[in-house]
């Protein structure tokens, strides 16, 4: 016999007096539609592309990112942001979860856009990114060494994003945005601390969050490695000036090097096998890293929550222990899916720390490489496509008269 909606889950019985809670409606998306805002931002990147490849100027460029840091920033309030929607591609992708296509679509096009012309989203679309870019000032170049250190710090995130999501834990990313109080002017003062923090830290160091902690980067990074068309320098047009590497804000530049000398080759080959003897022992030393922080965090897994309302009852968790009762299942019951949740949490804990150390590993190689580069050439998984070396580039500039000549 089929119930209705009603008969299946009646509204519950309290015994004394209950006002219910005021209902919130967010504010609707403006005027636009799910299907028009996906359109546009899809015509948004497709003119980002074009900036970026065929126009290749800067002021365009900055033109661009104003206008999308005023509508996907302050009028959109952030949202639907991709590096939010981290949580609800998980969810989809591990449990099914009917998610706002919208939300997934605005984390699958940016990637999409990046394996065809590279990370063209980083250069205004993303509102997190035109608001740094806004504060770069007088950039400095990093140690080499702290430089790749720092830049593992979004792997990590990224892994216990999704570790986070697969277990149904808090969303470990919505809470670590400095920049949602600026956009949704509801932020708390900590969060505004932070916001203006890292802004002043991206007048030296250009762009940090993007650089040094956003978890969407390091996809774009990986999808940009292997893009369609991208930004390049053509060495039959280059006159090793040396400018485009001075104004790159994120060290994307990577200039020529000379083959190091026969006597030095003996150092090189030790180095190395150094580096492989290490690699192994960085993933067995993130996994026990992993291992070693579930422990703690596995307590605020919802099963484990539940299981401890129940055995150590409390005012707080007074209301949860009686749902549980509620629902008829019994103490054992919840016991042992809090103990099958924790053991799986702790081996996603060992596997993604394992992963982290096998990324830190691969890194650690390909920073003793050595390679003999004659020209200039661009680090696509750190360029941003800000434009800045179109602007100092005398050839650049060359092409710019002879098409202002021709067009007149």
């Amino acid at each position: 016999m089929l119930l209705s909606a009603a008969d299946r889950f009646p509204k519950p019985q309290f015994e004394k007096p209950y006002a219910p809670p005021e209902l919130y409606w967010p504010n609707p998306r403006l005027f636009l539609s799910d299907t028009f805002e996906a359109i546009l931002f899809t015509a948004v990147l497709a003119l980002g592309a074009w900036l970026i490849l065929v126009v290749r100027r800067r002021r365009p460029v900055m033109i661009y990112s104003f206008a999308c840091l005023a509508w996907y920033g302050f009028i959109r309030r952030g949202c639907i942001c991709p590096v939010g929607s981290i949580r609800n591609a998980t969810d989809a992708v591990l449990f099914g979860a009917a998610s706002d296509w919208l939300a997934l679509f605005f984390f699958c096009v940016p990637l999409l856009m990046a394996l065809l012309f590279g990370r063209i989203f980083c250069a205004g679309a993303c509102p997190l990114g035109a608001l740094q870019d806004l504060f770069i000032v007088r950039p400095l170049r990093l140690p080499s060494w702290l430089d790749r250190l720092l830049r593992l710090v979004p792997v990590i995130v990224l892994t216990s994003a999704v570790i986070c999501a697969a277990n149904g834990m808090f969303s470990l990313i919505c809470r670590t945005d400095p920049f949602v109080g600026f956009f949704r002017g509801c932020g708390t003062p900590i969060m505004i601390l932070t916001g203006v923090f890292v802004l002043l830290i991206g007048t030296l160091t250009a762009r940090p969050y993007c650089r040094y902690f956003c978890p969407y980067s390091v996809l774009l990074s990986w999808c940009t490695a292997i893009s369609w068309k991208k930004p390049v320098i053509t060495p039959e047009n280059c006159i090793h000036c040396n400018l485009c590497a001075g104004s790159c804000p994120t060290d994307a530049i990577r200039c020529p090097e000379q083959a190091p000398a026969f006597r030095k080759l003996d150092l090189f080959f030790r180095s190395f096998i150094r580096r492989m003897i290490t690699a192994p022992l960085l993933v067995l030393f993130f996994a026990a890293a992993g291992l070693f922080w579930s422990l703690p965090l596995a307590r605020h897994l919802p099963e484990a929550r539940l299981n401890l309302a129940l055995t150590n009852p409390s005012p707080e968790t007074a209301a949860e222990a009686d749902a549980v009762i509620a629902s008829g299942r019994t103490p054992s019951e919840v016991g042992k899916a809090a103990e099958k949740a924790t053991r799986r949490f702790h081996l996603h804990c060992i596997l993604g720390g394992g992963f982290i150390g096998l990324i830190a590993a691969f890194r650690l190689i390909a920073a003793g490489r050595k390679r003999t580069r004659t020209d200039y050439g661009i680090d696509h998984g750190l360029c941003v496509a800000c434009a800045r070396c179109y602007e100092v580039c005398p050839k650049n500039k060359s092409i710019e008269k002879q098409i202002v000549v021709q067009d007149a």
